[in-house]
């Protein structure tokens, strides 16, 4: 899935030499946490975090101190605190790419650069976490099953097969290779009747690779992982 269809597009900047008082009411108002810095020609030159300003400032203050701080914020500007050269991503990478990134980089956005490396958004944790709910099918009326199966050809297609004589469709299929070798199927499905999803949930769970099961927010353990 390409960053692009998941990115948040009106992405708010600063240009380094803007206040932190205003870096602060921007992170407030539009209810965010990370303000990219960007030169005057638009590319990124650093990114400023709701946490930066923070740390920036003492946490315990009295009414004469918070005006002193007010006036210190007013006169800080962000290049003296942002994270210089942040990590950035291109806008024709995938999300998958950009979630391993910020796991690996430990950062919770990324800043989204075109061509010509100039900002054009920003794909955050929340950017993720929405892509993850969407290619599971999560907000899908389905049924979810979760098999253990031999990775060899045709395990997964006899399932497909199944369904497709049962004339249920299939909303979403994730796949992975577990560490014991075999592969790991979480599939959602939905028929026209409750009785035709019924009774294929009863027939794959007498196969004995079954883990789970599940109907809106209700699931049935199975078996294990050692199924």
């Amino acid at each position: 899935m390409l960053i692009k269809q998941w990115m948040t597009l009106e992405v708010v900047s600063v240009m380094p030499d803007t206040s932190l008082l205003k870096c602060k009411s921007l992170l407030r108002d539009m209810n965010i946490s990370h303000l990219p810095v960007v030169d005057k020609q638009g590319h990124v030159v650093g990114l400023l975090s709701s946490d930066d300003i923070k740390e920036f400032s003492p946490q315990h203050t009295t009414g004469l101190e918070v005006l002193e701080l007010l006036d210190i914020l007013a006169e800080t500007p962000a290049k003296q605190i942002m994270t210089v050269a942040p990590h950035t991503i291109h806008i024709d990478e995938t999300v998958e790419n950009a979630a391993m990134l910020m796991e690996e980089k430990r950062v919770g956005c990324l800043p989204v650069v075109d061509s010509n490396d100039k900002l054009v958004g920003i794909v955050t944790e929340w950017d993720i976490f929405k892509t993850f709910i969407s290619i599971t099918g999560s907000r899908t009326e389905s049924v979810q099953m979760a098999f253990v199966l031999e990775n060899k050809p045709g395990t997964l297609r006899a399932i497909l097969d199944r369904l497709k004589e049962a004339k249920a469709r299939v909303v979403t299929v994730l796949s992975n290779i577990r560490d014991d070798g075999r592969r790991g199927v979480t599939l959602r499905f939905r028929a026209e009747e409750r009785a035709v999803e019924d009774e294929l949930v009863k027939e794959f769970c007498g196969q004995g690779t079954v883990q789970y099961w599940g109907r809106g927010h209700e699931i049935h353990i199975v078996g294990d992982n050692n199924i």
